[in-house]
């Protein structure tokens, strides 16, 4: 009789090591949502009127500190992926804005400026599609990632919806160059139009939320450096697209960078297998701390 004692209790200590692993795996996933807790907690909700307030007080680690502070996000690869990825997708849609008068109003098309500016129909439900992309559909494909998972979320779920703006952006920027080349129906340049704006609102908030969930402590420093850094490249790029399409048509460049965007996108396979083992080392550099 005491050997099935013994026995039970050996089966109870192993359930009991089983149980509390468990929920240290479970923490380890969630971590910044219970930091989320801990810190709404200690600091007390504001009210709709105090938010809408122009000053709340400075931290201490003063003005200086607070604006250098977003530039040290540079060092964490989801940043520097979401910062490439969104200027990527931006130069995509500045490139098409910035030509499609010279040739929709040139022959053979001959549009009127009236007429042209319906490109930008297309252009609208693009931008539509991927802000649904980019915001609702990866939501419902997280959650039910979280469900096959045990109820485990991680940030890596909001990466594969990077599928839809992956194909229909380079399909887009292709029709667009080849079309205006040859001479194709205008109506071919403008479902390109709306291709290609897929892109900037799909890539933009998969990235975006991608940095939030992985560093939620500092997510506002991170996408305030991502919004700043986009918007220089993109200043830049300006400058440099219509001489190249000048020098060398529309067929080079348009191929050029739709082979760049599908190359960054690809790239999120990276982050996609690897990105848990990146944050847990990026977590240990503290480069800003939190």
């Amino acid at each position: 009789m005491p050997e099935p004692a013994t026995a039970s209790v050996h089966l109870k200590s192993e359930s009991t090591e089983q149980e509390m692993q468990k929920p240290a795996t479970f923490a380890t996933e969630t971590e910044h949502l219970e930091t989320q807790r801990a810190s709404s907690t200690a600091t007390p909700k504001k009210t709709y009127l105090q938010q809408l307030k122009l000053y709340s007080g400075t931290p201490n680690e003063g003005i200086f500190g607070i604006i250098i502070r977003p530039f040290f996000m540079i060092a964490y690869p989801a940043v520097i992926w979401a910062i490439i990825s969104y200027s990527i997708s931006l130069a995509c849609v500045v490139t098409v804005n910035s030509l499609n008068a010279f040739v929709l109003q040139a022959p053979p098309y001959n549009l009127s400026p009236g007429i042209n500016g319906l490109v930008n129909i297309p252009a609208l439900l693009g931008t539509l599609s991927g802000a649904f992309t980019g915001g609702y559909l990866t939501d419902v494909y997280s959650t039910w990632d979280a469900r096959r998972h045990g109820g485990v979320f991680s940030p890596e779920s909001r990466l594969p919806l990077l599928v839809i703006p992956g194909l229909l952006v380079p399909t887009g920027m292709l029709m667009f160059g080849f079309g205006a080349t040859r001479h194709l129906h205008w109506a071919v340049l403008f479902v390109a139009n709306g291709f290609i704006n897929v892109g900037v609102t799909a890539v933009a908030s998969i990235g975006m939320i991608y940095v939030s969930d992985s560093y939620f402590p500092v997510a506002h420093e991170a996408l305030l450096l991502i919004n700043g850094l986009k918007n220089v490249v993109a200043f830049g790029y300006t400058y440099g697209v219509t001489p190249w399409v000048v020098s060398a048509g529309f067929e080079k460049p348009f191929g050029t960078i739709a082979g760049i965007f599908m190359a960054i996108i690809l790239s999120s396979s990276i982050l996609y297998f690897f990105g848990k083992t990146f944050r847990r080392a990026s977590a240990q550099w503290k480069v800003v701390c939190w």
